[in-house]
């Protein structure tokens, strides 16, 4: 059953608070219009306001190109420029719900990963695209350190394997 803004059931969450509990957990979301691509922010993080980009415009897609050579780590440029290519958002968005990839913004100097998650809704004025950005950087290191020693452990596992293993040529002898 949903409560959801419901002021006569005990349980009842306002709108406000489940809105503000997804914001937290984003580090900016957009709202783009599907007719003309103009776009607003309604949530920045402090970290992600310092990237200064601007947070409402008249095309998303030409202050993309522009922002993606700012802010987002040299080596992820390309690959967010193909990811976020207008034809290829709106293409993915007809197939699935949801369209999502991991990348690096440059914070503070640094290579700091984030994940970019979009889906369609239809608002009062047609269809939008709703674009969070959520920091993900500590779940993908911690994911790379877990796949790093898992590959160290299988290492040292096929080392003393071949430890026991007879040499080129030896013949194996019952004692």
């Amino acid at each position: 059953m949903n409560n959801i803004g419901k002021s006569n059931s005990k349980n009842a969450i306002s709108r406000a608070a489940i809105v503000q509990a997804l914001f937290e957990t984003y580090e900016s979301i957009y709202d783009i219009d599907m007719e003309t691509y103009a776009y607003q922010c309604y949530h920045e993080s402090e970290n992600y306001s310092e990237l200064n980009i601007a947070g409402s415009g008249e095309d998303f897609f030409d202050a993309l190109k522009k922002n993606i050579k700012k802010v987002v780590y040299s080596d992820d440029r390309e690959y967010v420029q193909k990811m976020l290519r207008k034809e290829t958002l709106l293409s993915a968005l007809k197939k699935e719900k949801f369209y999502s990839f991991v990348y690096r913004l440059i914070l503070d100097g640094k290579p700091v990963y984030h994940k970019i998650r979009a889906t369609t809704e239809f608002l009062n004025d047609g269809w939008h695209i709703l674009l969070g950005v959520r920091n993900v950087d500590e779940t993908i290191r911690q994911d790379n350190r877990r796949n790093e020693t898992i590959a160290m452990m299988q290492q040292k596992k096929k080392i003393i394997w071949m430890q026991y293993l007879p040499v080129r040529g030896a013949t194996l002898r019952r004692i």
